[in-house]
This record gives C-alpha cells, sequence and structure tokens, in this order.
C-alpha cells in the first residue's frame, strides 16, 4: 500500500529553532549591553569613592599638623603656609589647604605682637653679647640673622618662639619654648607695625616748670629721707635737654633736685641728645617711692600715659649706676596700637642703657610702654643689680643686648603680658580646609580652634562641619 505524507509541515521545526535562537540573541545582546554599563558605573563609584576616601584622609592628615604646631600661628590671618599634599594609598595625591573663616585668629592690634621685634635684614638684626642668657618671655622676630658672638657665652632663650628669617650663627644657642626656627620663612609676625605717635603740641618749652619737695609716704627713699627733691617739666617741644634747662635754672629748690617728672604728655625732642645723668626720672602718673629700684614709683593702674618722641638727631642716654627711670604705663595715643614709651622716627641711634657712655655704670630702667625704634639701633646693657625691663616689648632696626654674667635678675627684662580673657593675644581660629584631588575639589571641611586667647594654641578643636564637594 502507498502512503502520502502531508506537504504543509515540512522545516517547521527548524523555522521554531531559528526563531527562538534569534529571541535569544536579541535579549543575550541586551544583557551584555547593560552588563557593560554596570560595569563602567561600577569602576566610575569606585573611582569616586576612592578619591573621597583620599580627600578625606588628606584633610585628616591637615587638622593633625595645626593641632601639633605649638606657635598658633598656622592659618592665623596673614599665614599663607598651611598647605599639604598628602600621597594617598592607592598612589593618588591629594592637595589641602587650610584659610581662616572672616577674621578669626586676627591678632590684638593693641598689643605688640613680638617681644622683640628686629627689622633689619642684616645677619646681626639681633646680636648678643655677654656671659648670660638673654631672656624674652614672649615671641622674638628678626628680620634679618640672629648673632652670638663667639667670644660670648650668651644665649637667646625665649617662652614663645624665636623666628630669624636669615638664620642663626649657631642655632644651639638659640632655644625656645614653642621653637626656634632659624631660618625662618618670612611672616606676618614679622611686618613693620604701622603704629603713629601721639600728636604733640608746638609749644616750645625753655624752662623747668617747677622744683618740690615730694613726700613718698613709703619711708626712706634712695636718696634719703621720706622727701624726694622733684623737678616737673610741661609737655612739649624740647630743643634742649630738660637737664640742662635744669642746670640752668634759678628756681627755688632746683639744687637740690635729685629726680626728673614728667607728668603724662607728648614729650617731642628735636636735636637733644638726652641723657640722664646722676637723675632719677619719672614718666607718668607716679605713686608711692619716686625713688624707688623697684618700678614702685609708676602708678600702674592710671589710664593716662606719656610718651617721648625722638627725632632723627635726638637720643635718650640712661647712664648712671645710681640712676632709675621709669616709664609709666598709659592709655595708647591712638586706636589699634599698644601704648608706646619711646616712639623714634628715623635714624641714628636710640640708646637706652650704659653704651652711649661706659660699661661700668649700671641703671635700672622700667619701660611700662613699648618701645618703638623702627628705624634705629637699640643697645642694651646689663649688669650686676641693676634691673631693666622693657614689660611691653621692643621693635627696633637692629638690637644688641650685653648681658653680664654678674646680672641678678630673676625674670625676663623683655616681655610683653601673657595671653588672657581680658588681655586677648589673637582670637581663636576658625578654619576652613579644602581637599582637591587630581584638580578636582573633593571636599571641605570647617574646624574651630580653642586656642585660649592665643595662649594655648590647639588647646582643643570641634569639626563643624564636613562636606563631599566633588
Amino acid at each position: 500500500m502507498t502512503r502520502t505524507r502531508p506537504a504543509a509541515d515540512e522545516g517547521a521545526s527548524l523555522l521554531v529553532v531559528l526563531v527562538f535562537l534569534a529571541l535569544v540573541s536579541v535579549v543575550t545582546l541586551s544583557l551584555l549591553s547593560y552588563t557593560q554599563v554596570g560595569f563602567k558605573v561600577s569602576a566610575g563609584l569606585r573611582v569616586e569613592r576612592s578619591a573621597n576616601h583620599t580627600a578625606d584622609a588628606g584633610v585628616d592628615y591637615a587638622i593633625a599638623q595645626v593641632l601639633k604646631d605649638k606657635t598658633g600661628e598656622v592659618g592665623a590671618q596673614g599665614d599663607t603656609g598651611c598647605k599639604h599634599r598628602v600621597q594617598g594609598l592607592n598612589g593618588t595625591a591629594v592637595d589641602v589647604t587650610c584659610t581662616p573663616v572672616g577674621t578669626a585668629g586676627s591678632w590684638n592690634s593693641n598689643r605688640p605682637r613680638n617681644a622683640l621685634l628686629t627689622l633689619s635684614g642684616d645677619a646681626d638684626s639681633l646680636t648678643l653679647d655677654g656671659e648670660h642668657p638673654l631672656e624674652v618671655d614672649g615671641p622674638v622676630y628678626s628680620a634679618g640673622g640672629v648673632t652670638t658672638m663667639p667670644s660670648s657665652k650668651n644665649i637667646l632663650n625665649s617662652s614663645w618662639t624665636v623666628r630669624a628669617v636669615k638664620g642663626c650663627n649657631d642655632p644651639s644657642r638659640v632655644t625656645a619654648d614653642r621653637g626656634a626656627f632659624c631660618p625662618s620663612p618670612a611672616t606676618a609676625a614679622g611686618e613693620l607695625p604701622t603704629w603713629k605717635p601721639a600728636a604733640v603740641t608746638s609749644t616750645v618749652i625753655t624752662a623747668v616748670k617747677e622744683c618740690k619737695k615730694i613726700t613718698t609716704g613709703v619711708g626712706k627713699g634712695k636718696k634719703g629721707g621720706s622727701t624726694v627733691d622733684v623737678a616737673v617739666f610741661d609737655p612739649g617741644t624740647y630743643l634742649v635737654s630738660p637737664v640742662a634747662m635744669l642746670l640752668a635754672s634759678t628756681k627755688p629748690g632746683c639744687k637740690d633736685v635729685t629726680t626728673l617728672h614728667f607728668p603724662s604728655g607728648v614729650y617731642a625732642f628735636i636735636g637733644v641728645p638726652f641723657e640722664t645723668l646722676a637723675y632719677d626720672v619719672v614718666a607718668g602718673e607716679a605713686t608711692g617711692s619716686w625713688a624707688a629700684t623697684d618700678g614702685s614709683a609708676c602708678d600702674k593702674g592710671s589710664s593716662k600715659g606719656t610718651q617721648f618722641v625722638l627725632d632723627p638727631t635726638s637720643s635718650f642716654v640712661v647712664s648712671n649706676e645710681d640712676s632709675t627711670v621709669s616709664m609709666c604705663p598709659g592709655a595708647a595715643s591712638h586706636a589699634g596700637q599698644p601704648a608706646i614709651s619711646i616712639y623714634a622716627t628715623t635714624s641714628p641711634t636710640t640708646l637706652i642703657g650704659t653704651a652711649a657712655v661706659t660699661t661700668a655704670r649700671k641703671p635700672s630702667v622700667f619701660m611700662y610702654g613699648t618701645m618703638f625704634t623702627p628705624t634705629r639701633t637699640a643697645d642694651l646693657h646689663l649688669h650686676n643689680n641693676a634691673k631693666t625691663y622693657f614689660r611691653l616689648g621692643i621693635v627696633a632696626y637692629e638690637l644688641t643686648a650685653r648681658v653680664s654674667a654678674s646680672i641678678k635678675m630673676s625674670d625676663s627684662p623683655i616681655s610683653i603680658p601673657p595671653c588672657s580673657s581680658t588681655d586677648v593675644c589673637r582670637s581663636n581660629r576658625r578654619l576652613m580646609f579644602t581637599a582637591v584631588v587630581d584638580g578636582e575639589e573633593r571636599l571641605r571641611s570647617v574646624v574651630a580652634l580653642d586656642d585660649k586667647h592665643g595662649a594655648q594654641p590647639a588647646h582643643g578643636y570641634a569639626t563643624e562641619s564636613w562636606s563631599v564637594t566633588g
């Protein structure tokens, strides 16, 4: 028997298989495309995470460096050195900078920033010669160098920092509790303060105002007895030395004078070499023992003050071993600057101490205002039982300090008051840390530092914000 096959279903299975394979291919290709995108996204996320982790590590490192710094100058107003490059674990570098937020970290302009500032760029801008350390209570900054004479045993000690832009000829003889930097990058701390002299009356003083006896009220004075013979001078402009005026005076009692009194005001000296000779000097508001050798002649609570202004041809010389000079504290002559006891304009030399006459004499000097001689040199001699104190710092073009081995002073001859809540050195720092990875900003963080008014830099800190920006 012959069988006949149906003609309609030939090749149908093959067609189904082909259609199925085509559908599977389309789906597979689509899934591969999604998988490739997923791989790319995953890789991108890994790069992002790595960059952000690197930025985190960089900012953490920069914060740690600020906390380690004992000077308190990093990130303060005027500082440009808060920059760090940190290498990440993945080999990627991060650049971190920190800048002050607003006016945070500003220095108090009503007080000196340094206890001792010399502005000459020469290697001997600050010279030490003698056989005893020069103790300075506060920061020391030299725009030039610190030179210790080879034959001396003199060294420089600071309770804060020492910065010498041109270095120190013997760094081993320069010490500082918060770091000695020899050499040091130039910083805002070494800038010339823009202080101005007090206004001077045009009245020319030609004679002593009066000579009188003053009862000390505290027992026997240095010159003997409970009274002191005092010559009183008026504020104004002086073309002749006050000592010469006194010696020429015929007013009653002037021949017995032992003390020169310059009441609160401004005294301008033009072409006057003012040497105190054997006289004591009290400038400002006086109290207690006018002939005291411990500075107690000054009324330290007075809001008034005296300022000597020296023109380029004038000098102030304290020369006699029995002399005591008390420049009492007082109000600043201008807002935004400290009280200045001596303001010298341009060269030549302002001499405080015995160098102008002889090293054998040993006066006592108590200066409660700043000695400001930015274009003049200063020469200090510290000997034996003499006491020489500059309680509001020194600014000079150059300074030479000769400290004898026989000195009996127990505390620092040059100082500025300690930082406190009532006498703030600098406002607390508040820093913005910015991290950049491969040219793209990745992170910003704001950190507030508790500097204890400048007394204890980075005593504590708090992170105020931490924001991913990239």
